[in-house]
């Protein structure tokens, strides 16, 4: 975890999370794009872990990893993104809430 934040600090910019319409979207950065990545995306949920989300990191050729909100219940997660690109590995966290 301590390189994989070491790694993700020195990206472009950090992987940026949005909430337009009805999606939650995540935003990777250009050098990721068109990579090989391969990791997991998990919404924990401090108040009730039965409604923690886990998802595969698998973003379009836009960059974006879009999450439809009526899988979520509203209120406060903490994202943890981990994944791996050239064998490097790479996390961040990020709290958000649900509208």
């Amino acid at each position: 975890v301590i390189d994989g934040k070491q790694n993700a600090n020195n990206l472009s910019s950090p992987i940026t999370i949005s909430q337009p319409g009805e999606s939650v979207v995540l935003t990777f950065p250009q050098e990721m794009r068109e990579k090989q990545i391969s990791g997991q995306l998990t919404f924990y949920r401090p108040s009730d872990s039965r409604k923690d989300i886990s998802v595969p990191i698998k973003i379009d050729e836009a960059g974006q990893l879009l999450i439809e909100k009526t899988r979520f219940t509203s209120g406060l997660y903490k994202v943890k993104l981990q994944w791996s690109m050239n064998d490097r590995p790479y996390y961040q966290e990020q709290i958000l809430t649900i509208n």
